[in-house]
């Protein structure tokens, strides 16, 4: 049976489901738009009074990255940022409260047409499961849409693929490594994405790819081992998105099995103690 998506009511993960497979779309929340909110916010200040989302963008690429890469610490590093993502994740957790809960530091992607960059801090990813970066199969995936999220600029899950098991390059990755050496070099990775990056060793189908055409606010919650990644921004507009990922190393449920993934590193160490589970 492949898994479904169901846009739920509730305000809760069920941990059994998403490590089923399903994925489950969020109404937005009180918290969530608060967190969109903040992070126009940060854009407004950074990019400047006069920027304007629903226009074209009118930059040179170096200012862009510039201005998106000092959005993305502000953002990122912002107690206002954290205090709301940790009461997010109480609203969306709260039934596993006798659990420990780590997640990492959100990120908010800024991603203009793909024909102006598509690479460094603005880059498309390839199809890939986070666990190919490092990431555990009990890792759960959140990814909230802020701005210009359609079917023409935002991402992707390949669902039929969950348990199938997809030739790629995950042995060439490595966690510590690249969090020290590859990833400080996004603000400078203009002109061509020259990363090491796990890839499919073949072509994904185009029409196993489905679409998370999200409104303002609402947000998708999936499997890390899900197979998923970046479509081509083909608008001439920057679309906004925040992503998230959270783990219960202990919960008693199930995670997705290993079929595939050979790369190396614990990305759990990277994550935060929320500080209201398991006290």
């Amino acid at each position: 049976m492949l898994p479904v998506l169901n846009t739920s009511s509730a305000q809760y993960v069920k941990i059994e489901s998403i490590y089923s497979g399903d994925m489950i779309v969020f109404t937005d929340s009180t918290i969530s738009q608060k967190l969109r909110t903040w992070c126009l916010q940060c854009l407004q200040e950074n990019f400047g009074p006069t920027f304007d989302l629903n226009k074209p963008l009118g930059l040179s690429k170096a200012d862009f990255v510039a201005k998106a890469t000092q959005t993305k610490k502000q953002f990122t590093n912002s107690y206002l940022t954290k205090s709301l993502l940790e009461d997010l994740i109480y609203q969306r957790y709260e039934h596993y409260v006798v659990h420990e809960i780590y997640y990492d530091y959100p990120r908010v992607r800024i991603i203009p047409p793909s024909s102006f960059l598509n690479s460094g801090i603005s880059y498309n990813y390839r199809p890939h499961r986070d666990t190919w970066y490092g990431a555990s199969q009990r890792q759960i995936n959140h990814w909230i849409s802020v701005e210009n999220v359609n079917k023409f600029s935002t991402f992707f899950i390949a669902p039929s693929f969950f348990d199938e098991v997809v030739n790629n390059s995950s042995e060439i990755f490595d966690l510590d490594e690249w969090d020290k050496i590859h990833r400080p070099l996004a603000s400078i990775n203009t002109i061509k994405e020259d990363r090491p990056h796990p890839v499919p060793q073949s072509e994904i189908p185009s029409e196993s790819k489905n679409a998370m055409a999200l409104e303002k606010g609402q947000e998708v919650c999936f499997s890390g081992h899900h197979l998923h990644g970046s479509l081509d921004n083909t608008t001439d507009k920057v679309r906004i998105s925040i992503d998230f990922r959270v783990e219960l190393p202990s919960v008693n449920c199930q995670p997705p099995a290993n079929i595939d993934n050979k790369s190396s590193g614990n990305y759990l160490k990277y994550m935060i103690k929320h500080p209201s589970f398991n006290i």
